[in-house]
């Protein structure tokens, strides 16, 4: 088949509600297919975004969306959605027809869509979050529908420049251990491959501590020390042309606010990231896991009483279990059960709602289907919020 022109914001025919596919029309819809694939895979090419696209933008008028995320790929036939809830998200969005605009929208966050595949076989898919907005997104060109339409108020308009469109280049302070510096290089990539659907990865500069060194610093309670062997990471980063910075672990961020004033550069906050969620989550009373030095500092307890959410800690004799089960274990790739079920049996002891894996190691070990309560995985939570950042859709 071959590329089509898309049609652009300001064409009326943007505006036309599109027919539903009958079923001796299934040979054409396979053209049309072929047509929304290239036509995506050219536009991704050039502007390096696009996951979906509907055939009303390319002048086809019936009710078909293409999406390719993954590598794969997917057709929606005369789709439906179903609302699961009230709650709603708000992002910024883009769209092929007007390819250098943002747009503040609220969207959902779930739904289901029903639709029909190319064997003309009924189907249900349940989605939440950014595939959910993605696929309203899409709905919306079906009936004639832009992101222009839903904007939240007369400052939800940004414009895309050249510098907007190009990822910001992420630091990485790492080697806080291996294990988990490992962990946010592949979860960063993996998600931004979910999100786009491509290969255009932002760029990563990692530079990697001593961490004897560094857990040194912790053990002797030498704060300017520690703060000062950060800051050798972060002016690293900074030469090398990092434009943000994070630390990949918890512990560093007892000194966030002092690194934070020491650089010139945007720093994410693996503590903000996890107050949000909370916040977000409704959590009260919460179970903090980490090494000793997290535990006993403080820093999340601080932040997180802002929210009217109290920060559990556990008993000393608990504290140095799971510190020893991190260090001993976990730092160097090692995975017990029993360890696992020491940890499980510390959380289920006690009544909260919630529970912050607050060592990047933990989540090696521990997950959200272990536990009946809220898991709040600052490993996830912090690359979400660094990539975000990363792809200015923050």
């Amino acid at each position: 088949m071959s590329v089509k022109e898309v049609l652009l914001l300001g064409n009326e025919n943007l505006y036309r509600v599109s027919e539903e596919v009958k079923y001796e029309e299934i040979e054409d819809v396979k053209n049309i297919v072929e047509d929304l694939h290239d036509t995506l895979i050219d536009f991704r090419k050039k502007y390096k975004a696009g996951r979906a696209i509907a055939a009303p933008q390319i002048e086809y008028y019936k009710r078909i969306i293409y999406m390719n995320i993954n590598g794969l790929q997917k057709i929606f036939i005369n789709p439906k959605l179903e609302f699961l809830d009230d709650e709603m998200i708000e992002v910024w969005d883009d769209c092929m027809c007007f390819p250098n605009l943002l747009v503040k929208v609220k969207r959902y966050n779930r739904c289901k869509i029903y639709y029909k595949d190319l064997d003309w076989k009924d189907h249900v898919m349940e989605v939440e979050g950014d595939l959910a907005e993605l696929i309203q997104h899409e709905y919306d060109h079906l009936d004639g529908v832009l992101a222009v339409s839903r904007v939240i108020d007369d400052h939800s308009f940004k414009i895309k420049t050249m510098e907007t469109k190009l990822p910001r280049k992420i630091g990485i302070l790492g080697g806080i251990s291996h294990e988990s510096t490992i962990k946010y290089y592949e979860l960063i990539l993996k998600k931004y491959y979910e999100l786009r659907g491509d290969y255009y990865y932002p760029e990563i500069i990692i530079y990697s501590l001593d961490f004897q060194k560094f857990t040194d610093f912790e053990d002797n309670g030498d704060k300017e020390g520690y703060v000062n062997y950060i800051m050798e990471g972060i002016h690293s980063l900074e030469k090398s042309g990092a434009d943000f910075i994070i630390m990949s672990a918890n512990s560093p961020h007892s000194v966030y606010d002092e690194v934070k004033n020491l650089t010139a550069l945007p720093m994410i906050s693996i503590v903000e990231a996890v107050g949000e969620r909370a916040k977000e989550k409704g959590l009260k009373k919460i179970l903090l896991l980490g090494i000793k030095y997290t535990m006993e500092n403080g820093f999340y307890e601080n932040y997180l009483k802002q929210f009217g959410i109290d920060v559990i800690i556990p008993s000393e004799e608990e504290r140095i279990l799971i510190n020893d089960i991190i260090f001993d274990e976990l730092t160097i790739g090692v995975f017990h059960n029993n360890s696992k079920e020491k940890l499980i049996n510390i959380i289920k002891k006690y009544d909260v709602d919630g529970v912050i894996l607050g060592c990047t190691e933990l989540p090696l070990i521990i997950n959200e289907d272990d536990l009946e309560i809220e898991v709040l995985n600052t490993v996830e939570l912090h690359v979400n919020k660094a990539l975000m950042y990363s792809l200015r859709m923050e």
